[in-house]
């Protein structure tokens, strides 16, 4: 905060819908291994497995529930860093937490991609990929500065 600068009592609006990106991030990151993550001519691969079953499949689910999870935490963080008197602290917790979050569900996406490369993506994937894209908007939306501030007279 600039000198002379006073912010208003409040809510940061954006703080909030970056906390709400992140938990329908979270929830999509939770949702996708149920989904088909890809396929490639009878086989279907989940977050958890393959139909038919077949052996040497990577299994993405455990890796989605950790991100989904962490999502869950940062957008916790940013409701908290979310009243406009929250200390800075508070509100670099909620970046670095939305951060750490959008980092790893993005090794995720990329590990799942990197599978596809010779199969057909299903709604699994895109739905990591859209959790990634909301994961990464609620990071930026948690780092911006907050809004409402007035010049102190």
């Amino acid at each position: 905060m600039a000198a002379g600068e006073l912010e208003q009592p409040g809510w940061d609006r954006r703080r909030l819908l970056g906390a709400l990106l992140c938990l329908v991030a979270s929830v999509a990151a939770f949702t996708a291994p149920f989904l088909t993550l890809y396929s490639s001519g009878v086989l279907s691969v989940t977050g958890w497995g393959a139909e038919p079953s077949s052996t040497g499949v990577a299994r993405n689910g455990f890796p989605l529930a950790v991100a989904g999870a962490l999502l869950a935490v940062a957008a916790l963080f940013a409701v908290v860093a979310a009243p406009r008197p929250a200390p800075a602290v508070v509100r670099w917790a909620a970046v670095l937490a939305a951060a750490v979050a959008a980092a790893f569900l993005a090794g995720v996406l990329v590990t799942a991609a990197a599978q596809t490369v010779r199969a057909t993506p299903g709604p699994g994937f895109w739905l990591v990929l859209a959790a990634a894209v909301l994961a990464l908007a609620g990071t930026v939306l948690a780092a911006l500065p907050a809004e409402g501030r007035v010049k102190a007279t």
